[in-house]
């Protein structure tokens, strides 16, 4: 969890529970998937709930916030998605089991917590405990930032309305901002479904991540998008990302007024300029002759650590890792923020 983060578009993290399901293209190598197998958790079943002190931590930023006059931005959830329509089972590192209290979702217990105690009033903790209990520490925190990012944005509408003490309730969230992953262009009509629910946040923003293919009709969905976030895969199996796909989603934010965030190459840069000459130079200072590429590697698979898509385009790849990728695009490091 995040006091810091090497993430370049937020200050903290803040995970309430881990745990989640692929729906589209942009999951297939999904981080936080590589990460739970390597502590061996069921990534896709049982939704582990961090502990009650990890949820102390936002009550603390908050109160240095107030204090220093910030207003950290605080990227929730980047190990499941807060709007996962998911009814499953809820427990700990351990495996034990979850309880909430009917009336408090702030008031949980584990099995062990439980032995000899009267169960009444307490039910089974599910994802919509989780939800109601994070809509409570967000609303308890307005010198925060919240950054909600989601694949599901058809279920916001109906799964914003936050538990309270008082009640259920929809409302506006200043200190909210709701984000849809745009991967290719099949999953532009993220962005409309986002758009409609504008009224509860106070900004809506797009991360384009793995960024998968060309967007050449981005711009027309831009409207009432106030941030665009790009960035390329990272991980062993990670897919390259094509320079030009980018240069085309920063115009049209610039065309359309929308600030641009350029986070990451991911695990390949890109060469450009590749042909007759077969000399390839590349914005990070690499320099090669095409004739050394390695054999094999025009058959559309990396091959020793480089990767021709077609054998006939002007960009080869080449796996160098994130940090020495970068984060430059012609040059320039892209870091707007709404």
């Amino acid at each position: 969890m995040g006091d810091t983060t090497e993430i370049s578009w937020c200050d903290k993290t803040f995970n309430p529970v881990e745990g989640c399901r692929k729906v589209s293209p942009g999951c297939k190598n999904c981080y936080a998937e590589t990460r739970a197998k390597r502590f061996k958790t069921d990534f896709s079943g049982t939704r582990i709930l961090r502990t009650e002190d990890y949820w102390q931590q936002p009550l603390k930023w908050n109160r240095k916030a107030k204090k220093t006059g910030t207003r950290p931005r605080v990227f929730c959830a980047s190990l499941s998605d807060v709007f996962e329509d998911w009814d499953g089972e809820v427990a700990d590192h351990q495996g034990n089991a979850h309880y909430t209290n009917d009336t408090d979702p702030a008031q949980v217990a584990t099995n062990s917590e439980m032995v000899g105690c009267d169960s009444e009033g307490y039910h089974y903790t599910t994802l919509n405990d989780v939800r109601a209990r994070l809509f409570d520490l967000i609303d308890s925190t307005p010198n925060l930032d919240w950054l909600l990012l989601t694949k599901r944005p058809e279920n916001i509408q109906r799964m914003w309305w936050g538990h309270t003490k008082t009640g259920f309730r929809p409302c506006h969230r200043d200190n909210v901002w709701i984000g849809t992953s745009v991967e290719d262009s099949d999953y532009l009509h993220r962005i409309d479904t986002l758009k409609s629910c504008g009224d509860l946040a106070g900004k809506l923003f797009l991360s384009i991540e793995p960024l998968l293919g060309p967007l050449p009709t981005l711009g027309e969905h831009l409207d009432g998008i106030d941030w665009v976030i790009v960035g390329g895969e990272s991980g062993p199996n990670s897919r390259p990302m094509n320079p030009d796909w980018v240069r085309s989603i920063r115009d049209q934010c610039e065309t359309h007024g929308v600030a641009f965030h350029l986070k990451q190459w991911g695990q390949w840069v890109p060469y450009e300029h590749c042909g007759s000459p077969p000399l390839i130079e590349s914005q990070h200072g690499f320099n090669f002759d095409s004739h050394d590429l390695p054999e094999g590697i025009i058959d559309h698979k990396p091959v020793n650590g480089w990767y021709w898509p077609d054998g006939l385009s002007d960009v080869v790849y080449r796996r160098v890792g994130k940090k020495i990728a970068g984060r430059k695009l012609d040059g320039v490091t892209h870091d707007a923020f709404p």
